[in-house]
């Protein structure tokens, strides 16, 4: 797959101010989620957790796809 191909690609490879937001918010209820986890609870939403995890993954594997 070229690195245009590569979903979320757009330009530099740099993200907008809304997403580095969003970006942002996924990290923090990630933390949140995973104190949750270590205090041997569920996460809040564990179908988010998921999603946001992969978000989170993806966002900072993506750079790493164009060296």
């Amino acid at each position: 797959m070229a690195p245009t191909a590569l979903p979320g690609r757009e330009g530099s490879g740099r993200s907008s101010g809304d997403d580095d937001h969003s970006f942002k918010q996924h990290v923090a209820h990630l933390l949140l989620d995973e104190a949750r986890i270590l205090d041997g609870d569920r996460p809040e939403n564990p179908g988010k957790f998921g999603d946001r995890l992969a978000h989170v993954l993806r966002r900072s594997l993506l750079p790493l796809a164009y060296e």
